[in-house]
C-alpha cells in the first residue's frame, strides 16, 4: 500500500463524451430550474433509474457538485432518487424538484449506520433502481452494503484526497482509524463497477490507497453553475456591503467552506494580522459553517481582530460576496477539486492559496493566482500582500481568465460525462 501522502504515477486521459450522448444535453441556464422534475421517456425507452446516495444535504462542495449535476442532466434520459444518512438537509428543498423520491435514512452516529443499510436495502430491492451512486467515504460503505443483495451496479464518487497525511484531522489525528476506514473502503468498493475521481491528483490518490485499476476510473471535475457567477445587480452588491458594514475601499478578503480542521481558515484569521501592518483597515469575510465557529470567534478576539473579521455562517447570497470582495484567501490542507475556489475564479476574482496539487491543477496557470506552503501564515501573508499590492492588474487578469474556466467546468459539459458513466455502468454485464 503506497505512502497516504503520494500519489500513485497513474495518468488518466481526460474523458471523452461520446457525440451520440451530447446531442441529448442542452444548453445551461443562467438560473437554476424551479420547476418540478417531469417523468418522461427517450426515443420510447424507460429513463435510467439511478439512486444518489450521500451523507447529508448541507452546504459541501460535494452536495452542491451533486445538486449542479441533477439540475443539468436531461430528465428524458434520467429519473432521480436521493436517499442521505444524517439530519443536515438545509439544501432539501433546492434538491426537491430535481428528484422523484427522498429517502432520508436516519442513521445515527457509529452503530446508527446499520437501521440505514436495512432501510436503504429494503428500498433498493421494491423499486430496483437500474444504476447506484454514491459519494463520501460512509455512504459509499452504506450504499454497497445495502445494494449488495440486489447485485444493482454502483458508481462510487471520490470526492477528496482522503487518505492523504493532510487529511488526518479528520481520523481525529488517529492513524490506525484512519487505515481501518481505508480497509472498510476498499474490502466494500471491490466490486463497485465503475469510480469517479474529481481531480487527476485524486484519481491517482485512491488508485494508490484502495488499489483500483485505471480502466475502473473516469475522472469527471466538478462544476460551476453559471447561477454562480451570473452578475449581480449593482443595488444588491450596495446593500450586502452596506449590511456587512463595508466602505468599499478597504481591501476585503474572503474565504469560503466548512468551519473544520482541514480548510483552516484559523491560518487566514492569523495571517490578517500582517496583512492589516500594511493595508490596516483591511477586512476578512469568512463564509460558511462548522464545529470551529466559537474557535474561529476566540482567535480573532485573542488577535484583536474582532471588528476585522466576519463569520457569516452559510449564505445564499454567494455571487453577491465574491462580486464585492477583493482578494479570495484559500489555506485549505486538502481538497478534491474545490467549488469555492471554480466559484470564486469564475467570478473573475483574484486568489492567494494554498499550493495543494489540487488547487494547482485549477490555477497553475493564471497570473491573478498566488499560491503559498501549506500550513505557513507568513508565506500566506506574503501571498496576499504580493497580489493586493497589484490588485488592479490582478483584477484584469483574473477577469480575463474567467471564459476558459467558465467553459472547462461547464456544467452541461461535465453533467453529461457523469451520466454517460452512469449510463454505461448500468449497461455493462
Amino acid at each position: 500500500m503506497g505512502d497516504p501522502g503520494q500519489p500513485s504515477s497513474l495518468v488518466l486521459t481526460p474523458f471523452q463524451l461520446p457525440s451520440d450522448v451530447a446531442d441529448s444535453y442542452s444548453v445551461s441556464p443562467v438560473e437554476p430550474p424551479t420547476s418540478a422534475l417531469p417523468v418522461r421517456t427517450r426515443e420510447g425507452a424507460a429513463a435510467l433509474e439511478v439512486l444518489h446516495v450521500t451523507e447529508a444535504l448541507g452546504h459541501g462542495g460535494a452536495e452542491q457538485n451533486l445538486l449542479t449535476f441533477l439540475r443539468h442532466l436531461p430528465p428524458e434520459r434520467f429519473r432521480h432518487h436521493l436517499a442521505w444518512m444524517y439530519d443536515d438537509d438545509r439544501l432539501l428543498d433546492q434538491f426537491r424538484p430535481h428528484v422523484a423520491s427522498l429517502i432520508p435514512l436516519r442513521c445515527g452516529r457509529k452503530l446508527g449506520m446499520l437501521p440505514g443499510v436495512a432501510r436503504l436495502a429494503r428500498w433498493i430491492r421494491l423499486n430496483q433502481p437500474d444504476v447506484v451512486h454514491t459519494q463520501l467515504t460512509r455512504a459509499m460503505v452504506l450504499a454497497r452494503s445495502a445494494s449488495g443483495a440486489s447485485r444493482v451496479p454502483v458508481v462510487s464518487s471520490w470526492q477528496s484526497a482522503a487518505y492523504e497525511e493532510r487529511a488526518l484531522a479528520d481520523y481525529g489525528n488517529s492513524r490506525w482509524r484512519r487505515n481501518l476506514v481505508r480497509m472498510l473502503d476498499r474490502q466494500s468498493g471491490r466490486f463497485d463497477r465503475h469510480f469517479i475521481a474529481v481531480s487527476q491528483h485524486v484519481a491517482q490518490h485512491y488508485a494508490s490507497q484502495v488499489g483500483v485499476g485505471a480502466d475502473r476510473i473516469s475522472v469527471v471535475y466538478n462544476a460551476v453553475d453559471p447561477y454562480r457567477y451570473a452578475p449581480v445587480a449593482v443595488e444588491e452588491l450596495a446593500k450586502t456591503r452596506s449590511e456587512l458594514g463595508l466602505d468599499g475601499i478597504s481591501p476585503v478578503l474572503l474565504t469560503v467552506g466548512r468551519l473544520v480542521p482541514g480548510k483552516a481558515q484559523v491560518e487566514s484569521v492569523r495571517a490578517l494580522a500582517g496583512v492589516r501592518a500594511k493595508f490596516p483597515n483591511a477586512r476578512l469575510l469568512i463564509a460558511g459553517s462548522g464545529p470551529l465557529h466559537d474557535e474561529l470567534a476566540a482567535e480573532a478576539r485573542h488577535l484583536g481582530l474582532e471588528g476585522a473579521v466576519h463569520l457569516l455562517g452559510s449564505r445564499s447570497d454567494m455571487p453577491a460576496l465574491y462580486q464585492i470582495c477583493d482578494l479570495f484567501v484559500f489555506p485549505t490542507h486538502y481538497e478534491g477539486l474545490s467549488v469555492a475556489l471554480l466559484e470564486a475564479l469564475s467570478n473573475g476574482m483574484p486568489a492567494a492559496v494554498s499550493g495543494i496539487p489540487q488547487n494547482r491543477e485549477i490555477a497553475e496557470h493564471l497570473p491573478s493566482v498566488k499560491f503559498f506552503e501549506v500550513r505557513d501564515v507568513q508565506d500566506q501573508v506574503a501571498a496576499t500582500l504580493s497580489v493586493l499590492s497589484r490588485l488592479t492588474a490582478a483584477r484584469t487578469e483574473a477577469a480575463a481568465a474567467t471564459e476558459d474556466l467558465r467553459r472547462r467546468f461547464d456544467p452541461t459539459l461535465l453533467a453529461a460525462q457523469f451520466g454517460s458513466v452512469l449510463e454505461n455502468a448500468a449497461a455493462a454485464l
